[in-house]
């Protein structure tokens, strides 16, 4: 099933209990193609994807998950910058500022360490495509 079918589904339900577990399956419903080690792009994927669902519920049920699983991945990028990529260095800043605004929103016992990862994400040094 295509993703958009996930979201405007959601739109249709979003005043249910039910939006938020179709909110869900667009989240984690695959995407096709990859990113190939380039940050910007996974940056761009988890928007469209897990930042979405924080968007639209930063309380949510689902909200620990998605950002213990951001947290793994930040922690790598942090700890391995040097192997990863960048294809565009202001759509790498707009998405990072973007992933600050949504997880600055929850309540999450993650937040702090994420804000922080973060921020040295921001400062990291990728090579370049």
């Amino acid at each position: 099933m295509n993703s958009d079918q996930f979201w405007e589904l959601h739109k249709k339900y979003s005043d249910l209990k039910i939006g938020e577990d179709i909110a869900y399956a667009g989240a984690r419903n695959p995407l096709g193609g990859e990113c190939e080690g380039f940050v910007d792009c996974d940056f761009y994927v988890w928007s469209i994807t897990d930042g979405r669902y924080l968007e639209l519920y930063p309380e949510g049920r689902h909200v620990d998950g998605f950002l213990k699983d951001l947290e793994n991945y930040l922690a790598e990028v942090v700890k391995q910058a040097n192997y990863y990529s960048v294809g565009e260095e202001s759509e790498l800043t707009k998405e990072v500022d973007q992933a600050v605004a949504l997880i600055a929103r929850t309540k999450s016992d993650r937040k702090e360490k994420l804000l922080e990862l973060l921020s040295q994400v921001r400062r990291a040094k990728f090579v370049g495509p």
